[in-house]
């Protein structure tokens, strides 16, 4: 999930069986919480502070995921091909950064940033190649 600074998460479970989620946080408040079954929810946050954090449910450790907190609404998450558009950016010089979880328990997060030049409108076009 993607969210702004000062924004909450809503975690829902729908499952027939009881999950948990635990954060893992350095820059906001971590915490780990039971959810019950069946579409019961627990809003996480507001998150104050700009992070990428991971998520896990310890009653199942197959399942987890990450929450970027970002420090404006211009972010997006790629789709099943890896395409992503981000809208409404006023014109200007950025620099456009990704972000891919880390591929194993000891890796680190990858990273790459380009500079790109918004026009008013018109699209600004950038690839990402991870390997």
């Amino acid at each position: 999930a993607v969210i702004t600074k000062g924004q909450s998460v809503k975690v829902l479970n729908p499952d027939g069986i009881a999950h948990n989620y635990h954060w893992f946080s350095t820059a906001n408040a971590s915490d780990n919480k039971t959810i019950a079954k069946f579409k019961k929810e627990l809003v996480v946050g507001p998150f104050e502070k700009p992070e990428f954090i991971r998520t896990t449910c310890d009653i199942h450790a197959w399942m987890g995921g990450w929450v970027a907190v970002m420090d404006n609404g211009y972010a997006a998450v790629t789709d099943a091909s890896g395409s992503f558009k981000i809208e409404g950016v006023p014109p200007g010089k950025y620099t456009l950064s990704l972000w891919h979880e880390p591929i194993s328990k000891d890796a680190t997060a990858l990273t790459q940033e380009k500079e790109i030049t918004v026009e008013a409108g018109k699209a600004a076009d950038a690839a990402f190649v991870l390997k």
